[in-house]
């Protein structure tokens, strides 16, 4: 309530939500960075823009009942003014906070410590929550702690993250959360034509000192995800060279903010990067379909159970 009302004496916390950068989630960016984030990385990659803006439009509206107590038009709501209202209410303010919930939040709490973990997988992780909702929130180190290391908890790869770890990797997490993760990178693709799923690591030689990555594929690989893979990479190779002349004068499409156009072409590096490596380590697959024949949980280390018994599981 601090961050959405007109408060003349906010508490320490709340002034460093408001300094948190604003519209990082790419459903709440202008419409020229998302039309420039379609454009680079093409519209089989592009962000599930709907999903999240169902989730703030209810969100919101649940803000107006419980805390402002009206129910505004959309066009009232987004001036930030009611005659019917209890108090005045800053819209881009309530945006802001809710993106904060969103991408900070357990649910629909904020917890000051808590918040300020970001997101880490592998190695990188060393916090675990371990809280039961409702009745108490609690968080443990993983392992020891090295001095001065940043404390990370994942956000996908966690005790009360249930089906996100089969199926939430870098692209759900930049729809979510706004980022694009490090490494190990997670990607399952399932649209119906194609069923993908593999991880980007990185695999250390230590008698040569050197580092590369490598991609783990996670399901069987048919030649439907190989084509899959050589399209959209061929596609958003193109694509780069489009936008080369855009780099070079440091020129930004009108209506465009410079977080949009870094993340944007963040998105766009991973995936080239990481469609690449998949490519090259496809070599190495057998190509086959069997994956069509592993049922709709074919992503799951329990596909065999769900095809056997599909009442105990959900997709």
């Amino acid at each position: 309530e601090e961050m959405v009302l007109k408060t003349e004496n906010p508490t320490p916390y709340a002034l460093y939500l408001k300094s948190l950068p604003r519209r990082y989630i790419p459903s709440l960016w202008s419409e020229a960075g998302k039309r420039y984030l379609d454009d680079i990385i093409g519209i089989n990659l592009i962000p599930d823009y709907e999903s999240v803006n169902d989730k703030l439009n209810i969100d919101l509206w649940d803000i107006c009942h419980e805390t402002l107590g009206f129910s505004p038009t959309y066009e009232e709501f987004l001036q930030g003014k009611n005659a019917n209202a209890r108090v005045q209410y800053d819209y881009e303010m309530m945006l802001h906070a809710w993106q904060i919930v969103t991408a900070h939040g357990d649910d629909e709490l904020v917890v000051p410590f808590y918040a300020f973990l970001n997101h880490g997988n592998g190695r990188a992780t060393n916090i675990e929550y371990i809280g039961e909702y409702g009745q108490y929130f609690a968080m443990r180190t993983k392992r020891r702690i090295r001095k001065g290391e940043e404390l990370r908890i994942s956000y996908n790869q966690c005790g009360k993250c249930e089906t996100r770890e089969h199926l939430y990797g870098m692209p759900e997490l930049f729809n979510d959360y706004g980022f694009v993760e490090d490494y190990p990178q997670l990607f399952m693709f399932d649209d119906g034509d194609v069923r993908l799923k593999f991880e980007i690591v990185v695999v250390d030689d230590e008698r040569k000192n050197f580092s590369q990555l490598k991609a783990i594929f996670l399901a069987p690989l048919d030649q439907i995800g190989v084509d899959f893979l050589t399209t959209e990479l061929a596609a958003m190779k193109d694509v780069k060279l489009k936008h080369a002349k855009l780099d070079r004068e440091k020129k930004l499409p009108e209506g465009m903010t410079e977080w949009e156009k870094k993340s944007a072409d963040a998105l766009h590096d991973a995936y080239i990067t990481a469609f690449s490596v998949a490519l090259e380590d496809a070599k190495n697959e057998r190509i086959t379909d069997r994956v069509w024949r592993m049922g709709d949980l074919w992503y799951t280390p329990y596909w065999r159970e769900a095809m056997m018994y599909p009442d105990r599981y959900e997709l």
